[in-house]
């Protein structure tokens, strides 16, 4: 999973990758949620500070026996507990969202991988030892793991997206 503050830091970065691979910019989306969580997180922390204010206020308003302030204040701190309620529901929300985003966020190529659209695409950069010639079509590597019951690209394509598998066994 991607760390929220490189995505902060360089979202550019992160879109040229994605777009890259073929996909859609993903970071206005993530900062978005991010912006919201965090805004969220601030007004949360202003109104517990500012009900830690009240509170001396109320205690200062007991002691001078003041009950009618006392009670106005408390009043006070109520509605502002209140609202925090309602706020920490939304942040969860935000914080919830945001954790998915960047959960299933795929990762990006580094900046040499040229551009390509499937793999004829790609770029040979170095061979080594010679290539054997067999008087027989040889298997896939693919072919004989699933034959032998110890590759799954089925199951792996679900958790992590095609081009993955799960090696088990002796593999």
């Amino acid at each position: 999973m991607f760390d929220i503050k490189a995505i902060r830091t360089n979202p550019e970065h992160f879109d040229r990758g994605w777009v890259k691979r073929g996909l859609e910019r993903k970071t206005e989306s993530i900062l978005y949620v991010d912006g919201q969580a965090r805004t969220t997180k601030s007004t949360i922390q202003r109104n517990k500070h500012q009900m830690g204010i009240l509170s001396d206020k109320i205690s200062h308003a007991m002691k001078e026996g003041h009950n009618t302030v006392e009670q106005k204040l408390k009043a006070s701190v109520g509605v502002i507990k209140d609202g925090n309620k309602e706020l920490n529901t939304l942040l969860e929300g935000y914080e919830s969202d945001l954790r998915g985003q960047l959960e299933t966020l795929p990762n990006i190529p580094q900046d040499s991988v040229p551009v390509g659209g499937d793999e004829q695409d790609n770029v040979l950069i170095k061979e080594w030892g010679d290539i054997r010639e067999f008087d027989f079509t040889p298997k896939s590597h693919d072919y004989i793991g699933i034959s032998l019951g110890m590759m799954d690209f089925n199951i792996a394509a679900k958790m992590s997206g095609s081009r993955f598998s799960i090696l088990s066994g002796q593999l």
